[in-house]
């Protein structure tokens, strides 16, 4: 049976940006990423509990939720 070497993520790029709320695609553009791959890691680092996902919402809509750090 093979093991998969570690992958490189890109947590350590995200979280000096996760002082203040912010949504994923500002945090994409500002780390030089996609959209879709910060999506997943921010994911993956909430699953850990190292980031909190703020979901508020305006009259019956949601609007885009915000992530933070714990």
């Amino acid at each position: 049976m093979r093991t998969r070497p570690p992958r490189e993520t890109i947590a350590p790029k995200l979280l000096p940006h996760l002082a203040e709320p912010i949504d994923a695609y500002t945090l994409a553009e500002r780390v030089g990423t996609t959209f879709t791959g910060c999506e997943s890691a921010l994911r993956a680092m909430h699953r850990r509990g190292l980031v909190r996902k703020i979901v508020r919402r305006k009259g019956r809509q949601f609007l885009a939720h915000k992530w933070v750090r714990v």
